[in-house]
């Protein structure tokens, strides 16, 4: 029996099987109905691992690393009573009459993340004392990195102070202590001081860094 024109087939070929136009839509109805069910069987997924999802395995910074990120921060430690805080202004960071305001700027963030974090503070240190360290010549012309002055915040008054309206001279102003350690700390200070807005705002911080 001949085969119909255009039917010939090999003899390992079978002719699909015909579906009718039903048959093609629902099978279509029932595609779309399953990606629909897996859509939402998805977002339910993420919803529950974003609520069920493993803490993170890196443990939270402490607050002395935290402090211790802090621009110009070169050290910070934590003791029983005092918190140590080691500025370093490398040479050419700021002129004289300006250096105390970069200063003031680390104090400033310092003092919004002991605020921030008042709890991780042992309730037995009472003061955070701020060492600050710049470049100077000595006598023979070498250039070393020495301690110029030091200054001291009541624990206390860091944790209560609004840093929102406290900046520059304001905030150098509730210093309890200090002192200047070389004549480069002093002709700093004195420099910040001349400045008439300092004078005005800062004067008790100039008066107890200048011994007046």
């Amino acid at each position: 029996m001949k085969n119909l024109p255009g039917a010939e087939m090999g003899n390992d070929e079978t002719l699909a099987p015909k579906r009718d136009l039903k048959t093609n839509l629902l099978g279509c109805g029932a595609v779309l109905l399953f990606a629909l069910v897996a859509l939402v069987g998805c977002n339910g997924c993420a919803d529950y691992l974003s609520t069920h999802s493993p803490p993170s395995s890196e443990p939270p910074k402490s607050l002395q690393d935290e402090l211790a990120e802090v621009r110009l921060v070169d050290k910070v430690e934590i003791r029983d009573v005092t918190v140590t805080v080691r500025l370093y202004l490398p040479a050419g960071t700021a002129s004289e009459a300006s250096f105390l305001d970069h200063a003031a700027d680390a104090v400033r963030s310092e003092g919004k993340i002991i605020k921030a974090r008042s709890k991780d503070l042992p309730a037995t240190v009472k003061s955070v004392d701020f060492l600050v360290d710049t470049d100077v010549v000595d006598r023979l012309g070498n250039d070393r990195r020495e301690k110029v002055m030091s200054f001291a915040l009541r624990a206390d008054d860091m944790k209560a102070a609004n840093y929102d309206g406290l900046y520059g001279s304001d905030l150098l102003n509730i210093v309890h202590e200090g002192g200047v350690s070389s004549g480069a700390g002093r002709r700093i200070v004195e420099a910040w001081c001349a400045k008439p807005d300092n004078a005005d705002r800062g004067g008790a911080f100039c008066a107890e860094m200048l011994g007046g």
